[in-house]
């Protein structure tokens, strides 16, 4: 018998239990002069949640098109967090149309998580693009 998972995400708020109806997704926006290399880290779902095979997972796109225009990790796929960054989008540009993403967080708890406060950052770095070297 597999333990069934209370599940939490921002991407279709009226699945979520309780009252968790309108996280909606972050939203990452270069509001800067240059564009940027993105990526994202933060703790495994063991080290966050515990418990049996708990999920803590992330899934980015393209907030406005365009918004992404070098190599990306922005597909359908749902990826667990890891310790090591991992690498979003390599040229988030910065014009106003043209410079936002959508990074929506899915979470899995098991029913036999320890009662009690928990609690993680996202971490995301942005580094300036360069398509020559030096910039």
């Amino acid at each position: 018998y597999a333990p069934n998972l209370t599940t939490i995400n921002t991407t279709d708020p009226m699945t979520n239990p309780s009252t968790f109806k309108d996280p909606g997704p972050l939203v990452l926006q270069n509001d800067g002069n240059v564009d940027v290399n993105v990526s994202i880290y933060s703790v495994t779902a063991a080290n966050f949640i515990g418990g049996t095979n708990p999920t803590y997972e992330w899934n980015a796109s393209e907030n406005e098109t365009g918004s992404c225009s070098g190599n990306s990790n922005l597909t359908s796929a749902i990826t667990s967090f890891t310790a090591t960054p991992t690498n979003l989008c390599t040229n988030l540009t910065f014009t106003e149309s043209t410079d936002a993403l959508n990074i929506d967080v899915y979470l899995g708890i098991p029913p036999d998580v320890r009662p009690g406060y928990r609690e993680t950052m996202v971490n995301i770095t942005a580094q300036r693009y360069c398509s020559v070297v030096p910039c």
